[in-house]
């Protein structure tokens, strides 16, 4: 398995809680503190193609056309 992957795998595990619930919470607020910076960048740049998420511990990386 992938370093980062593994990586990030065992982040979410750390901060994961106890409880149906309250895993589900902190895996929203994992994933949000993710998209938030992509979400704030990619809708005001008609150049973006995609972007690529390789790990919870790396900048995401914008692809844009030509």
């Amino acid at each position: 398995m992938d370093r980062h992957r593994s990586g990030g795998v065992a982040a979410v595990d750390r901060k994961a809680c106890a409880g149906d619930e309250a895993r589900a919470r902190c895996l929203r607020e994992i994933f949000e503190e993710l998209i938030t910076p992509i979400l704030d960048t990619v809708p005001d740049d008609p150049t973006m193609r995609r972007v690529e998420i390789e790990s919870l511990f790396t900048e995401p990386r914008y692809i844009r056309k030509g």
